[in-house]
């Protein structure tokens, strides 16, 4: 059986999240189920990388209304803290920046600039490109950007 990765995106964490503004009930219903199978599944683990940890807390610290906001970012702490213990199925990837890794961000920056991905999402394609990397391949994972966005969706591989 195929070790299933997600690499979870900004849309999706919202979704689940019920980040006012900023959700769809009917995804938020379908993510939401999704994160618990996959959580109870014992075969997939959800890759939360750093740009997605930042890019949500912007969305929820500039919530208006203060006791959705403390709703939100209390599930939104519960999402680092299970991270931060190591609590499967997340994990935290694409942290340990230096220098030189910026040449790979203003390569694939330049490269998509036409076509208009966010800095955020950048930085989730370059972390999931890191991150295949790192793991032998033959393997049989299915590595997949957990997203809406096509043009992310697009760079998943399935039977790495």
């Amino acid at each position: 059986m195929a070790k299933n990765i997600f690499f979870i995106d900004t849309c999706i964490l919202l979704d689940i999240l019920k980040v006012p503004t900023k959700y769809d009930e009917k995804n938020s219903l379908i993510c939401t189920k999704l994160l618990a199978e996959r959580a109870k599944d014992g075969n997939s683990l959800i890759i939360m990388p750093i740009s997605v940890i930042i890019e949500t807390g912007n969305h929820i610290n500039h919530i208006k209304n203060a006791s959705q906001r403390s709703e939100c970012y209390k599930k939104y702490l519960d999402i680092l803290n299970c991270i931060q213990s190591e609590t499967l199925p997340w994990q935290l990837f694409g942290y340990d920046y230096k220098n030189q890794d910026l040449d790979r961000i203003i390569s694939l920056s330049t490269e998509l600039s036409n076509s208009q991905v966010g800095i955020g999402d950048i930085f989730i394609l370059d972390s999931f490109n890191q991150y295949l990397k790192d793991i032998p391949k033959g393997r049989n994972y299915n590595v997949e950007i957990w997203t809406k966005d096509k043009h992310l969706k697009a760079y998943s591989v399935f039977d790495y």
